[in-house]
């Protein structure tokens, strides 16, 4: 899965301050994953994920609340071991709410 990622030498998901609209999200492709390891990608696919970090004009999202967006909006990144999205609120189509 690396392969997708652009590393970032030296840097860590801490040390990244996202400004304006920004949001990093963790993918979650095992959803997209078939039995033999292939990921199904689809250019115009929504997917889902969790919001790692968010900029300093985003009050709609936390970290930790899963999203669902736009696939392939933004730029894959490699932040430390943590593979992530970094795209534009704009791109988020809804937050996710469990029921407890």
């Amino acid at each position: 899965m690396s392969g997708l990622y652009t590393r970032v030498p030296e840097a860590d998901l801490e040390k990244i301050q996202l400004r304006g609209t920004w949001v990093a999200v963790k993918e979650r492709l095992e959803e997209r994953t078939r039995e033999s390891g292939l990921v199904e990608v689809a250019k115009k696919a929504t997917t889902i994920g969790s919001v790692l970090a968010v900029g300093t004009e985003v009050s709609e999202l936390s970290p930790g609340d899963d999203i669902v967006y736009e696939a392939w909006e933004g730029g894959r990144w490699m932040l430390g071991d943590i593979p992530c999205l970094l795209m534009q609120l704009e791109h988020v189509l809804a937050r996710i709410e469990y029921a407890e």
